[in-house]
Order: structure tokens, then sequence, then C-alpha cells
């Protein structure tokens, strides 16, 4: 039905997972658009402050404000400053960005964990994280690939918690490295380093200055490589853990939501079995099981199955 995407910093780090090796599921689909979306925009951000930069050098040296030079550029009596002023500004915005596509890109993943989460409680699973604590982004992956029976590299769901830590380092403390940041930076392990080293081309350490997190633009392409990376291990996760029976349920939802075709026709019996065959290819469902879950879910009325 929908291809996946591929984004603006698609890093070639990543676990290599052939494409037709997931399940393009609606929960998936979403969250691999909602990626590649806050990925293209978080670039378009970067380059766009550099062409602006760029284009200043036309200006330098000019004591007029902006709003002056380019009076008809939108918005532009916000930035009502001089050239060499604003060329500073833009030429510092890597850290901006990347401060502020970390909390974005990691929104947006964690919603998609805890919504799993949910999908496999519905379906008879306890997912609950250790005793004391709370399910959230600080468990929410360790909660539920152990109910589920699944091992994630450890390398990077350790990434994963720094990236976190800078993030809440960031909003509730001011930036402010907070004692969890730390201890999870110095008890990282040679794996998690190197993985880490291989992403933000520096050292697991350097993400502190002074007491402080240190954002730097290398970070924003760390961020969405661990999540892509978390988002497939969700997905190889969930195919060895549902029946075939539950992943047949799910396609006919699927596809109930898109199809136009006639109820009972042979065009949407065809229809369903080749969205079957392209988005769920990886399950390899056979055409009983799919037939079975149409005829459970009521989509599928008529007597034969043809």
């Amino acid at each position: 039905m929908t291809e996946l995407s591929t984004s603006a910093t698609e890093q070639s780090v990543d676990r290599k997972i052939p494409a037709m090796a997931l399940v393009n599921f609606e929960e998936f689909r979403l969250v691999t658009r909602a990626r590649v979306t806050v990925n293209n925009a978080m670039v378009a951000l970067l380059a766009g402050s550099r062409l602006a930069s760029h284009t200043l050098q036309l200006t330098a040296g000019s004591e007029q404000l902006l709003p002056r030079i380019f009076p008809s550029v939108a918005n532009i009596d916000r930035f009502n400053i001089v050239t060499e002023n604003a060329k500073s500004l833009l030429d510092q915005a890597d850290m901006h960005v990347a401060t502020v596509s970390v909390p974005y890109a990691l929104s947006v993943h964690e919603d998609f964990v805890l919504e799993i989460v949910e999908m496999v409680r519905a379906r008879g699973v306890a997912v609950e994280p250790p005793s004391g604590s709370r399910l959230g982004p600080a468990t929410m992956h360790e909660a539920l690939f152990g109910a589920i029976g699944h091992t994630a590299p450890p390398e990077t769901l350790e990434v994963f918690h720094i990236l976190r830590e800078m993030r809440n380092s960031q909003i509730h403390a001011g930036g402010r490295a907070s004692a969890r940041l730390t201890a999870r930076i110095e008890d990282a392990s040679p794996a998690a380093s190197d993985l880490w080293r291989s992403l933000a081309k520096q050292e697991p350490a350097d993400a502190l200055q002074n007491g402080r997190v240190a954002f730097a633009l290398d970070h924003m392409f760390v961020v969405f490589a661990i999540i892509k990376r978390l988002g497939r291990e969700v997905n190889l996760a969930l195919q060895a853990h549902w029946s075939p029976d539950e992943w047949a349920q799910l396609l006919v939802r699927d596809f109930l939501a898109a199809t136009t075709r006639t109820k009972n026709s042979s065009s949407w019996r065809r229809a369903l079995i080749g969205f079957a065959r392209v988005d769920y290819a990886a399950l390899q469902l056979s055409e009983d099981v799919i037939e079975r879950a149409a005829r459970a879910s009521n989509a599928w009325t008529a007597k034969a199955w043809s």
C-alpha cells in the first residue's frame, strides 16, 4: 500500500534490515512517515540557516537593519538587526537545531513504542516495568522486549538512554547535566561507546561541557539513526511474537481502512491478497489464514472465497 520512506539523513551505519523483512503495518507506517518528516524538517532548517548566512555575505558591512534590506521577507521585522549580528546568529544555528531535533525525534519514537505496548497488552500479554518503576521512556523498551521475548542490541538501548537523559537535562534542568546523564555516559559499555563514536564522530563524554549538555549537529544524526534502529527492532520482535492469525487480523484492519472495493467481490479478495504480498510480505501469510481473518472480522461474508 505504501512504501517505507527514506529521510535526508539515513545513516550508512544503521543496522542493515531489508525493507521486505519488515511488516509495514499501520502504526509502523505512521511512525516511519513521522520520523522522516521530522528529520527532513530539521535538515531544511539547517540548510535554510546556512543559505541565509551565505546570502548575508552580499550585504556584509551594511549598517542597515534587515527589514530595510529585505522588506519582502515575511516576519523579517522580528529579526531587526544588522547583517553582521544576523550572520553570527545563523552561523550558530547547528547547535540550536540539534537541541530542538533530539526531543522532537524522541517524542515521535516514544509515542510509537507506548502504542505498541498497548497493542501487545490488548492481546493478553502483561507488559510491566521493573517493580517500583512506571512505564515510560525510561523503561518501555526493556518492558516490551522482555514481555515478548526479544533481545535488542544492548548498545543501541544504551545510546537511546544517553540521548533521553540529554533531552531531560535540557528540558527539565535548563541544560545542566543531571547525575543520571553523567552516570549513563561514564558507565557506557565499550560497544555503546563505539556506536556513539561511529554516529556522533565524538566521544560520549564530549556531550558534556562544564557540567552542561553540549548539543552538536551530529547528535541530530545520532537520534534519527537510533530511533530508526529501535523501531525496526520493535517490528522484528512483533513478527516473532504475534501468530499468523493475529497478523492477519491487523492486515484486514489495515486493508479495510483504505480499500474502496466492493465487499465480497473477487476484486476485493484479490486486492487484500495483493496487499498482504506487499506490505505484509515478510510474514508470508497463507490464503487460508487471510480468509479466516477476513471472515472473523465480518469483512468477508460470502459463502465462497472467490
